[in-house]
């Protein structure tokens, strides 16, 4: 059994990268696919660092030369796992997909990829959601093999101990779906304090509900999102905050909260409904009033719980298991 990790060829891969939730996720499957002895190949955009430092890296530019270099190394029971619609686009996977498997790991909301994904339900491919908010799909004929949660590095995202929490932090794309004002909001309304980090996508909307409220001290914003800087901001918070305004699959940050111990208060929505066990690991909400009452209850969490509880859960170490069952499945 092979596996080629297709990565969606929008930056190329660094050991700390800024931004790039599906590149990060494909580094780390090609990571733990090789920790267990099973063949995985890296193909990813020209310019990327061997960021696994394997050797097991190959370059390319476009998604026609992915599937060549899947083609070129015909080895039996080749596997080739797609996270994004764009590589099924390419007329070298229209041509050439029955001479491999294919597993797609579905990103986004249930009503976009269905109108991504629609045209390839019926073309061999295999598909694997990340949370149960995408399920609604399998009612439209998509081939459905599993529901496999994103995971983290829990030996990275490690708290230490002498850190004591002093801000709530807000860490995504600055955008409406992120819903940052909202955080901004609750923390004016409770006195807290307010670190939002993320690259400023809708700038309009930074410019109109972000901007104007940052003064460098009750609201602080830092525009990055490196793995690094999410690991430093994360040492000091007391909670994540995330009240989104989209069905947000399976969110990294509220996983890598958890790895260091931060409850993730919130609202009920897309992924995050599995990822936070209410009560243990935070609360989620469905109003703005409601999540600004959740602030009250931040200081009686068990931080060491919730991060015991992300290990068993969403270590990657965990969820690698699930791929090679889907894998070895698809391959006997």
């Amino acid at each position: 059994m092979q596996i080629y990790e297709l990565d969606p060829l929008i930056r190329p891969l660094e050991d700390n990268m800024h931004y790039g939730s599906i590149e990060r996720v494909g580094i780390a499957l090609n990571r733990e696919l090789l920790l267990k002895g099973i063949g995985s190949t890296l193909i990813a955009l020209v310019g990327s660092n061997d960021v696994t430092k394997s050797g097991n890296l190959v370059q390319v530019n476009t998604h026609e030369e992915q599937i060549s270099a899947v083609l070129n190394d015909e080895l039996p029971n080749s596997i080739a796992h797609v996270h994004r619609s764009a590589v099924l686009e390419s007329q070298q996977w229209q041509v050439n997909h029955k001479k491999f498997l294919t597993v797609c790991t579905l990103h986004g909301p249930a009503e976009k990829i269905r109108e991504r994904y629609e045209k390839y339900k019926d073309m061999d491919v295999s598909f694997t959601v990340l949370s149960s908010s995408q399920m609604d799909i399998a009612d439209y004929g998509f081939n459905i093999v599993a529901q496999i949660s994103n995971g983290v590095n829990t030996n990275l995202f490690v708290p230490k101990s002498e850190m004591e929490p002093s801000f709530m932090s807000s860490i995504g794309r600055i955008c409406p779906d992120k819903n940052q004002y909202d955080a901004i909001r609750a923390c004016l309304a409770t006195g807290k304090k307010l670190v939002i980090a993320g690259p400023i996508q809708d700038a309009a909307y930074y410019r109109r509900s972000v901007k104007p409220y940052v003064d460098g001290k009750h609201i602080v914003f830092v525009n990055n999102a490196s793995q690094s800087v999410v690991k430093d901001i994360l040492e000091k918070t007391e909670a994540l905050l995330m009240p989104v305004n989209w069905k947000d699959p399976c969110p990294l940050v509220a996983l890598e909260a958890q790895s260091m111990g931060v409850p993730v208060l919130g609202y009920a929505r897309g992924g995050l409904v599995d990822q936070v066990e209410e009560g243990l690991a935070g609360h989620l909400v469905n109003s703005f009033d409601e999540f600004v009452d959740t602030f009250t209850e931040v200081s009686n969490f068990d931080r060491e719980k919730i991060r015991k509880n992300a290990i068993n859960k969403f270590d990657w170490s965990v969820i690698i298991n699930k791929y090679i069952d889907v894998f070895k499945l698809l391959t006997t």
